[in-house]
């Protein structure tokens, strides 16, 4: 038979283990987002040197001020507020990760450290 202490225990390691479970998959599904975005932007980018007829190899700084190259600017925008907005979420998904794990061993400490 086992005692309170042990029933509690298990539960907090049963609970870590789901916890750890669904952060994988968190993680998995990060990843493959990330991975669609980068393929997206490297479609993108041959999709409007397709249409504007750039090519890449020489005049490279200053074709950025010729009037063609606005999709190249968009794209550029585009991904880095989605990028901004990624590491918005992971930091605010880590914050709560930590803050969640302090509250754990408050818990299990019995309300003091």
């Amino acid at each position: 038979m086992r005692s309170n202490e042990e029933r509690i225990r298990l539960m907090h390691e049963r609970a870590a283990g789901l916890q750890r479970k669904k952060d994988s998959g968190r993680l998995i599904t990060a990843g493959c987002i990330s991975t669609a975005l980068f393929a997206v932007l490297v479609t993108l980018t041959f999709y409007i040197q397709g249409l504007t007829g750039y090519c890449g190899n020489r005049f490279t700084a200053s074709s950025l001020l010729s009037e063609s190259v606005g999709g190249y600017v968009l794209v550029a925008v585009i991904f880095f507020m989605l990028g901004v907005l990624i590491s918005v979420l992971l930091y605010r998904y880590q914050r709560k990760k930590r803050h969640r794990n302090d509250s754990d061993l408050d818990n299990k400490n019995g309300g003091c450290r």
